[in-house]
């Protein structure tokens, strides 16, 4: 209720992985490519370092979706403006919830990149340049991707990262992943929905795992 992680003991994960904002991330390479018109990235965050550029997740060093010096999230496709938030993010003490929808086949331009805050969906923005009807960016692409950092490791993410869910070739929305609970307080749920490439959740988290964070 006073913004720390949302505890669940026979659902969601208790920790969290606390990224230092200098050399630690996560990365993978991936053999083949999933759907790069439809996807929907689900996380909670929890900022440590305020006014500073910090990436939540990215598949090169030009496309990526990140916080701004100013605090916006800007979402880059190879190195343009998808969307940059009129929103400004400075809450530290704080967990919220982002879900990032991409589903370039919509036929509604601006609801072909969203970008959903602890289950609202955010509608001004500074800039918008929505990607082309099935557009085919590099995100889930066959080729490294990263949290918490650019691909190369550079404009790193300080803060605790949790939850994070990345389902392939669906534009979902966030009670897919939240509830409003009794007190009218976001909570993170179990995803029972489909992978798409089968893989099952789990919320075992153990190496690289700060237990003393989030305080």
């Amino acid at each position: 209720a006073a913004g720390n992680w949302p505890f669940q003991e026979t659902d969601c994960a208790l920790k969290s992985l606390r990224l230092n904002g200098s050399n630690g991330y996560l990365s993978r390479a991936f053999a083949s490519a999933g759907s790069r018109t439809t996807w929907s990235l689900s996380c909670w965050i929890k900022r440590a370092n305020l006014d500073t550029n910090g990436t939540i997740w990215a598949s090169s060093t030009l496309s990526s979706i990140r916080f701004s010096g100013g605090n916006g999230i800007e979402w880059l496709f190879s190195g343009t403006y998808g969307l940059f938030t009129s929103n400004r993010f400075r809450d530290p003490s704080a967990w919220a919830h982002y879900l990032f929808v991409f589903d370039s086949s919509n036929s509604v331009a601006d609801d072909r990149q969203r970008i959903y805050l602890n289950n609202e969906l955010l509608t001004a923005y500074d800039q918008r340049s929505n990607q082309g009807l099935n557009s085919t960016p590099e995100f889930n692409s066959a080729q490294t991707h990263a949290i918490g950092a650019k691909t190369d490791g550079s404009v790193p993410l300080g803060g605790g990262i949790a939850e994070v869910q990345f389902i392939d070739g669906q534009a979902l929305t966030p009670d897919a992943f939240t509830f409003i609970d009794g007190q009218g307080i976001i909570q993170p749920k179990r995803f029972t929905g489909d992978y798409s490439s089968g893989p099952v959740y789990s919320n075992f988290l153990t190496g690289g795992i700060d237990s003393s964070y989030p305080a």
